[in-house]
């Protein structure tokens, strides 16, 4: 064999092996790509999955998940984000077990590309929540908040505690201030704001965003009342000290005379209620809630009366007593009178403010739970596959 020969068959050599070797690289290459790709899938696929548990948490805490296809007891809804904004990162269904209950389960699959692609990867999220009776609607981050015109006269001025300027005031149709109380916070309301008088406003924002009067559900109430028996019309008078509660009133609650009564729980009255005299109502954090009229008179001490609430009535508030409590008439008037301060927040279809007590907004409502206004669900436990 010539010189050339030998030459010949080294090159060939060489780059058969050469070839050998890109071939190995470039498999590699691929294998690596096809790894890179199923790992970003898979991660995408997770967040989809997540997005899914967001989404029904949301509905829960906030919207209707009853609109979803299913049963009550099993809800269930698919998501294509093409749907959303043309552009396709993944689809993910998610199904509520149980969605009405203190303890919802919820489980969610992630697809990316997409569901009906060969080349499809998911991941999957179930994840367990933990209800309690929810924050109050944004409604009651107001010292006073009105459906219809909001009314104040005399010297009454609003503030908060314990920090000062938060003494916001509302109304869904407008405000009519008048004489010497000031209000250290702000006015707001989609409609007019008619001042007058010496009394000042911090801030005025007329033309202000409508903000929505929830509905209540007073069955938590009622369930709570119910716990400790039925009873007809009840009169409580006297000097003597005395405990009442939880009970559910099938007609009116009335009390007077000097004696301090302390709730032991709700108190749910299907007529009236009116407290009168020196003495005081305790509540400890209970709630009384009455379908018809309220009206608490008289020089007692209301301290710590977390709920007073008319369902269907109007709520009268006079005299000298402090009050601390979220007071609510979602389809009555509220009027406060006298020279009593109130602590808390007041929301009711219409407020009439007069006399010297002032207003004081307590900022630990934001943080108070108030049943009837839906459930407030968390995360208790988190499972992915």
């Amino acid at each position: 064999m010539g010189q050339k020969g030998f030459i010949l068959i080294t090159v060939t050599i060489i780059m058969a092996v050469l070839l050998a070797l890109g071939g190995v690289h470039l498999s590699m290459i691929s294998s690596e790509q096809r790894l890179t790709l199923r790992s970003y899938r898979r991660v995408s696929a997770i967040n989809l999955a997540e997005a899914g548990v967001e989404l029904a948490i949301w509905e829960l805490n906030y919207g209707n998940i009853h609109s979803w296809s299913g049963s009550p007891t099993q809800r269930t809804k698919t998501v294509h984000s093409s749907d959303l904004d043309g552009l396709s990162a993944g689809d993910f269904t998610v199904t509520a077990y149980n969605p009405d209950s203190a303890n919802p389960v919820i489980v969610t699959t992630g697809y990316t590309p997409s569901m009906n692609s060969p080349l499809m990867e998911k991941r999957r999220v179930k994840v367990a929540l933990q209800g309690a009776a929810s924050k109050p609607p944004p409604i009651f981050d107001y010292a006073l908040a009105s459906e219809e015109q909001l009314n104040i006269t005399g010297s009454s001025c609003t503030d908060s505690i314990p920090v000062s300027g938060q003494g916001n005031i509302y109304s869904s149709t407008s405000i009519r201030k008048r004489g010497s109380g000031d209000i250290n916070g702000s006015a707001s309301t989609p409609g007019a704001i008619d001042h007058a008088g010496s009394g000042d406003i911090a801030e005025k924002h007329p033309g202000a965003d409508l903000i929505e009067f929830p509905e209540i559900d007073p069955a938590p109430y009622i369930t709570a009342a119910q716990a400790g028996g039925t009873s007809g019309n009840i009169h409580l008078t006297g000097s003597s000290a005395k405990d009442l509660g939880p009970v559910y009133i099938d007609g009116d609650l009335q009390v007077s005379g000097s004696g301090t009564v302390t709730l032991k729980g709700t108190v749910y009255v299907m007529g009236e209620v009116k407290v009168s005299g020196s003495g005081g109502i305790n509540a400890n954090g209970y709630a009384i809630v009455a379908e018809g009229n309220i009206d608490f008179s008289g020089s007692g001490d209301r301290d710590k009366v977390s709920i007073i609430m008319s369902l269907n009535g109007n709520i009268e508030i006079t005299g000298s007593g402090d009050t601390n409590a979220i007071i609510y008439a979602p389809n009555g008037e509220i009027k406060l009178a006298g020279s009593g301060d109130r602590y808390g927040s007041i929301v009711g279809n219409e407020i009439d403010l007069s006399g010297s007590g002032d207003i004081y907004y307590d900022t630990a409502v934001k943080d108070t739970a108030l049943p009837g206004f839906g459930m407030s669900y968390e995360m208790v436990s988190w499972q992915e596959k």
